[in-house]
C-alpha cells in the first residue's frame, strides 16, 4: 500500500477489502476527502443526529482520523458533535488508545465467502479524542 495512488487506485483498494460485490458509489450528500499518499474517506452530514458520517475509509488510518478529528473540530460551530464511523475490523484497540465508545454492530453477507461477517459502528467525539504524538 505504500507510495502515491490515484484516487480510483485507492478505490480498487476498498473494493478488494470490502470482501463484498458493493461497489465505490458516493451516496447523496457524500464528499470524498483524498490524499495520494494517504488514501481517503468520505463524509456526510448525518439526517437525524448532530454527527458526521465516515462511511468509507482507505489507506492510513492514523493519518486519515487525524483529519477527521480536525474535520470535526471545524465542525463543532455547527452544531456537530461527533463522527460515526464504521469498520469490518474490530474498533476494540482504537477506541481504547484514542477514545471513543462502540455504538453497535450489524451483519452483513460476505458475497465472496458465503461468511457472515461484522461491521461495527463506532462514534468518535472531538473532545474525547486523543491525537498521536507526531
Amino acid at each position: 500500500m505504500s507510495g502515491a495512488k490515484t484516487l480510483a487506485e485507492w478505490i480498487e483498494v476498498y473494493e478488494r477489502r470490502a470482501g463484498d460485490d458493493v461497489r465505490f458509489r458516493l451516496e447523496e450528500g457524500e464528499h470524498v476527502y483524498y490524499h495520494p499518499e494517504h488514501g481517503f474517506f468520505t463524509w456526510r452530514l448525518c439526517e437525524n443526529h448532530p454527527w458526521i458520517s465516515i462511511p468509507k475509509m482507505c489507506g492510513d488510518g492514523r493519518f486519515l482520523r487525524e483529519l477527521v478529528c480536525d474535520l470535526l473540530e471545524a465542525a463543532k460551530a455547527y452544531g456537530v458533535e461527533a463522527a460515526l464511523c464504521c469498520s469490518r475490523r474490530r474498533p476494540a484497540v482504537w477506541l481504547k488508545v484514542h477514545g471513543g465508545c462502540l455504538h453497535h454492530v450489524e451483519h452483513t453477507r460476505n458475497l465472496n465467502s458465503g461468511n457472515i461477517e461484522p461491521l461495527y459502528f463506532y462514534l468518535m467525539k472531538s473532545e474525547g479524542y486523543r491525537r498521536r504524538d507526531k
